[in-house]
């Protein structure tokens, strides 16, 4: 499981990045920071392995923070979610080596792809006791579409292609999973895992809807070429 630490001044995009966060598998929001200090104090005291960070905060802002983590030795892999734009902003973050940078706004889907490419560098990391060229060049080159052969462990390409057939079938609009799952003999989180993969490939995209409880449902549709 990654532990992941949101970091953001406003309460509301704080607690609809901790659902989002927590209705991705594999990852598991342990808390919520509104401002810089808070943030470095959660970091010393608690073992985190990625920061959701903004940069304009009250105290201290994020890249301030991210300077004051190298200081202290705190290596937590960082994605940045901010409004700036500048350039100068974009280069410091690249230099303090943070894993991707999201401007706001975003779609919920980027933020997506930026969580499954960090678990995807996790697990293959996990997988190897010895880093080759090819494994280095996956992790690095990370825009590039993963390729069908690197299936995830526990997939199976006849399975991969049933779903993405279903959901190329429903492809003037987006559907739930209960429509996807319709006549086929997998179970909801199975199918699930499989669009989550369609959508790091960049084949699939996903909407998410909240309903009157507050609970996230997903809705996928074929990306558009």
């Amino acid at each position: 499981m990654i532990l992941v630490l949101v970091v953001e001044d406003d309460p509301m995009l704080a607690e609809i990045h901790r659902k989002f966060i927590d209705n991705t598998e594999g990852f598991k929001v342990i808390g919520i920071a509104g401002d810089g200090v808070k943030a470095l104090e959660m970091l010393k005291e608690n073992p985190i392995d990625l920061v959701l960070l903004d940069i304009y905060m009250p105290k201290m802002d994020g890249l301030t923070l991210v300077e004051e983590m190298r200081k202290a030795s705190i290596a937590s892999d960082l994605i940045l979610v901010t409004a700036s734009k500048e350039v100068e902003q974009v280069e410091r973050a690249l230099k303090f080596g943070v894993f991707d940078y999201l401007v706001k706004p975003f779609e919920f889907d980027r933020l997506k792809q930026a969580l499954f490419h960090y678990k995807s560098r996790v697990e293959m990391l996990d997988s190897s006791t010895v880093v080759e060229q090819g494994l280095i060049d996956r992790m690095l080159l990370r825009e590039g579409k993963l390729a069908v052969m690197d299936l995830p462990k526990g997939m199976h390409m006849k399975t991969l292609e049933r779903v993405r057939k279903t959901v190329q079938e429903h492809a003037s609009q987006h559907v739930d999973i209960d429509a996807i799952t319709a006549g086929m003999d997998v179970s909801k989180v199975t199918v699930r895992r499989y669009l989550d993969y369609l959508a790091q490939l960049e084949e699939v995209e996903i909407q998410m809807h909240y309903g009157t409880r507050g609970r996230p449902s997903f809705k996928y549709k074929v990306r558009k070429k």
